[in-house]
């Protein structure tokens, strides 16, 4: 789930739904479940405040 995360983050135009449905399905569900969702949400009581649109303060620089 974290490289499908991360893809989504880096290069979302490449998950498109249109080109991979079942993975945005899947995705979707899994980003739903409670565990999944303490550990991706900002601001709670074991995650602090991340970047707006990024998990890891200025990834985008190391993309290659």
């Amino acid at each position: 789930a974290a490289i499908v995360h991360r893809t989504f983050e880096l290069y979302p135009q490449r998950l498109d739904r249109a080109t991979f449905p079942h993975v945005n399905d899947w995705w979707e569900r899994l980003m739903a479940r409670p565990a999944a969702k303490l550990v991706y949400t900002s601001d709670l009581e074991e995650t602090p405040e991340r970047p707006a649109k990024q998990t890891v303060a200025g990834i985008t620089e190391f993309r290659i």
